[in-house]
């Protein structure tokens, strides 16, 4: 309970530094990138600009998070050792697994509230053009949120094992590879050879699968989603986050910060 108490002051100061940083700048300058670009594009759309909007608006929820994420989350841990900020905290005493879920906790609140804001910004825009919001987009703008939590606690984990410039391109790397996996196994020149297959296999075991968040397509062209989806992917979020945040921990406690 300590612990927990500990973290959760990180995060405040964490989640306070990063409001101070003007990043949430973001969110107006998109949203009105979201309305200029949808009623350019409902002069060129013959009855639709809604599902324009809708496409920019999801399209924007997930540009800014892999912005904020990767651009944040490579310096988390990186920053207060080189400001040596780390070796004040963690004499406090702090456990250094305390600074770690304190830290990512009030950048994951952010990144929410981030979200949050935008999806609140195309809630607007679709419903001024006489759309609709359906249950199905406020999930994708959900599962936005729960994919920059993972891709952030994969960008922590990478940035404690390697340099900002290798970390960074693997994160990236990941993330692609991430989407793209699911439609790999889909290719005949993969299906016809077994070793591919079991290495596309043993991708989903070890690696990260971004594209289960990715339901815009589903909201565009109106299809449904069954709910044990919903709760398999949330589950699969939920176990793999935590994971990646226990490697962490444990690489940050045998990490040298003398």
């Amino acid at each position: 309970m300590l612990m927990f108490t500990k973290a959760l002051i990180v995060a405040r100061y964490t989640f306070q530094e990063m409001l101070k940083s003007k990043i949430l700048w973001n969110v107006a300058l998109l949203g009105f990138g979201i309305a200029l670009m949808t009623f350019v594009a409902a002069e060129f759309t013959f009855g639709v600009p809604d599902r324009v909007a809708l496409d920019l608006g999801l399209g924007s929820l997930t540009l800014s998070s892999y912005g904020i994420t990767l651009l944040i989350g490579i310096n988390l841990i990186r920053k207060e050792e080189e400001s040596r900020t780390v070796y004040l905290i963690i004499s406090r005493p702090v456990s250094r697994v305390a600074f770690l879920i304190g830290k990512m906790l009030g950048v994951s609140t952010f990144l929410v509230l981030n979200l949050f804001l935008l999806s609140l910004v195309t809630v607007g825009v679709v419903l001024s053009l006489g759309g609709n919001i359906s249950s199905l987009a406020l999930t994708a703008m959900f599962f936005s949120m729960l994919e920059a939590i993972m891709l952030l606690s994969v960008v922590v984990a990478l940035s404690l094992l390697a340099n900002q410039a290798i970390a960074l391109m693997g994160a990236i790397l990941l993330l692609v590879v991430g989407h793209a996996i699911n439609e790999t196994q889909s290719i005949l020149y993969v299906q016809l050879r077994p070793w591919l297959s079991n290495v596309v296999e043993l991708y989903h075991l070890v690696l990260p699968g971004f594209y289960r968040f990715n339901l815009k397509d589903l909201v565009l062209y109106q299809q449904e989603l069954a709910t044990d989806q919903i709760v398999r992917t949330f589950f699969y979020w939920l176990f793999y986050t935590t994971g990646l945040i226990s490697c962490s921990a444990w690489i940050l406690n045998r990490k040298n910060l003398d």
